[in-house]
């Protein structure tokens, strides 16, 4: 039922398809499976996390919460517990939510260069 919602279409539809026998070319055969692993690519990379990649080889996320509190730029015992949770949580391979990113690169931009 998904997919014929997702084509704008009903069981009717598919009930007169069968009805009428319809037979597919290889072209349109080929077309259809296209667009699905198309649609199937796209839904399964939307609900993937976004995660922090810089491509000029600039520091990891465990990096980054290292630096913070390596560089006591951290302004209160709020930021200061949690740039050490980012550096535990980071070094066991965990990456940071949207907003702990956020606050972490805030954090990070006022290191000294």
């Amino acid at each position: 039922m998904r997919a014929l919602r997702n084509e704008g279409l009903d069981i009717h539809t598919l009930a007169e398809a069968i009805e009428t026998q319809k037979t597919w070319t290889d072209a349109e055969a080929r077309e259809m499976f296209k667009r699905g692993i198309e649609r199937g690519r796209a839904e399964a990379e939307s609900k993937q996390p976004v995660k922090f990649h810089d491509v000029n080889g600039g520091p990891d996320w465990p990096a980054i919460a290292e630096a913070c509190l390596e560089h006591r730029i951290h302004k209160s015992e709020s930021e200061t517990e949690f740039c050490e949770d980012m550096v535990r949580w980071c070094e066991c391979g965990g990456e940071p939510t949207p907003k702990q990113a956020a606050w972490l690169r805030k954090i990070y931009a006022r290191r000294p260069t």
